[in-house]
């Protein structure tokens, strides 16, 4: 899925370098799933798309499994 998304390099160079952070979100069914990739090549990156998330206190629980 990944892959198809055009992410693969980014992910190699992040997993050959033991760095950064993706968070992938699916939604929808079996049949009708979309992704949502958000993708980190270091720690900073995130903590810079986390920041406002977390200031403006707009958290969201997600229905289904969640792994951290």
């Amino acid at each position: 899925m990944l892959s198809r998304q055009g992410h693969a390099e980014m992910l190699r160079r992040m997993l050959s370098a033991g760095d950064g952070v993706v968070i992938l979100r699916i939604t929808g069914d079996l049949e009708r799933h979309h992704p949502n990739v958000e993708i980190f090549e270091g720690w900073e990156g995130y903590q810079r798309f986390l920041a406002p998330i977390l200031r403006s206190g707009k958290l969201q629980k997600g229905d289904g499994s969640t792994l951290l």
